[in-house]
Parts: C-alpha cells; sequence; structure tokens
C-alpha cells in the first residue's frame, strides 16, 4: 500500500516550514519515501528511525541523507542543533510525551516542530482498526501535545488517498 501517493503530507510541511537551507529532523523516516523528498528541500536532513531493516534498505536508496536508528524519546544530538523537528506519522508509536520534550531539546529556540498524525476517525484508519486499534495511543498522543506547553500554530486535516497494490484508491 502507498500511503500519499499525491504528496499531500510532504505539501503541508512546506507549506508550513521553510525548509531551504535549514537543517531539519524526521522522526519516524518509514520507507523513506517522505525522507527523499523532503531532503530536496533541506539544507541538511536527518532522519531516524527505531527499525534496523527499515534504516539498512533507506541507507541503500537514498544519499545525502543522515539516517540514525533512534527513537523520538530518547535523541543523541546536542540541544537545539535543528531548524525543524517533523513527526510523520510517528508520534502516537512511541512515548510522546518524552518524545515532546525530545524534539523541543534539539530543535532551536525560534524553531519549528510539526506533527502529522492519523486522524483516528478518518476512513483509512477506521478500517486498519480491525487489524490492530491505535484509537487510544491517538488519543494519548494528541493528550500529550495538549500537554506539552507547546503553542500550537494550525491544525489541519488532510485526506490522503492510500493507493493499494493492484491500483484501487481509497
Amino acid at each position: 500500500m502507498i500511503i500519499d501517493p499525491g504528496n499531500l503530507f510532504l505539501d503541508v510541511i512546506i507549506r508550513h516550514i521553510h525548509l531551504a537551507g535549514k537543517s531539519v529532523l524526521e522522526v519516524g523516516y518509514g520507507d523513506g519515501r517522505l525522507s527523499s523528498q523532503l531532503s530536496c528541500h533541506t539544507g541538511r536532513l536527518t532522519a531516524v528511525g527505531p527499525e534496523g531493516v527499515a534504516l539498512d534498505k533507506a541507507r541503500g536508496r537514498l544519499s545525502g541523507i543522515t539516517f540514525a536508528l533512534a527513537s523520538g524519546e530518547s535523541l543523541a544530538f546536542a540541544a537545539h542543533c535543528f531548524d525543524a523537528v517533523v513527526f510523520t506519522l510517528s508520534l502516537h508509536h512511541q512515548n510522546s510525551i518524552a518524545a515532546l520534550r525530545e524534539a523541543t531539546r534539539v530543535v532551536h529556540p525560534d524553531g519549528i516542530i510539526l506533527m502529522v498524525e492519523p486522524c483516528q476517525d478518518g476512513e483509512v484508519e477506521l478500517l486498519c482498526n480491525v487489524f490492530n486499534d491505535e484509537t487510544e495511543v491517538l488519543n494519548q498522543a494528541m493528550q500529550a501535545v495538549s500537554s506539552s506547553g507547546l503553542s500550537p500554530g494550525q491544525h489541519e486535516i488532510l485526506t490522503p488517498q492510500w493507493k493499494c497494490a493492484d491500483g484501487m484508491r481509497s
């Protein structure tokens, strides 16, 4: 399944963060598809994720990106070393409070933290809940954001298409 073949996630990131020449940390690189697209717009992209197999695949396919095996909960970077931190469908897959605390630590004081998270009542999420219900962890992530002390700039709901292997779209 290809998530977001229309690049809505990239579009929203570009719309909210002026990436040119910036040092960006992507937390949750997945298969590296979004990392590849982001790297074309940033000065320097560092991408972290918790899976070694995905890390090896991403490193083998993509150049110009620094990949690291890490969780957003514990980032081995100096304080204030990134202009922006982007969570790409990943905040709810970890201790969200710890991950936001770490993001706040590594981003410049005037930097930006942007989260792209699934909407718990989206069509695809409701279908996926049959197999793996993420409602509780999504709620916990949103509560972590609310209690983080971060001042939210905007909240936007995206409706990306998902392309299935057989060519069908949701």
